[in-house]
């Protein structure tokens, strides 16, 4: 990947985790009076998380490859857009926190440039979003 490759998967990213943010903090709101408390803490936590997220992508621009990125990108932003649909129509609370929990790890995986676990972190979030 070229830097200004890098950089607009960067800008894609974290235009991609605000729009999974908002999605949530929506979903929390909708759903807020049906759940846990615990929950509710659980899932504002997450948005904050996913914009800390948001924010490291827009910090990187052309930093963001590494060996293999080519490859390990192929499935991230399909399968973040998934995570994000998915979160709009799901009513099961322990389902959102899973697949938010992908989100994060798939993030958290591409900051530390780490393919093999950007890999699984998709597999999870299309495992997760099937379920």
């Amino acid at each position: 990947m070229g830097t200004a490759d890098d950089a607009i998967l960067a800008n894609k990213l974290g235009q991609l985790y605000q729009e999974i943010a908002t999605t949530l903090e929506d979903y929390l709101h909708a759903h807020a009076g049906d759940m846990e408390k615990q929950d509710r803490d659980l899932l504002g936590e997450r948005v904050s998380g996913l914009l800390d997220f948001s924010d490291k992508f827009f910090s990187l621009s052309d930093r963001i490859a590494f060996a293999g990125s080519d490859t390990a990108f192929n499935g991230v932003t399909a399968a973040a857009q998934s995570a994000k649909e998915a979160i709009r129509h799901i009513a099961a609370v322990n389902k959102v926190i899973n697949i938010t929990a992908d989100v994060i790890t798939l993030a958290a995986s591409i900051l530390t440039q780490n393919g093999a676990a950007v890999v699984e972190a998709v597999r999870s979030i299309i495992g997760d979003v099937k379920s």
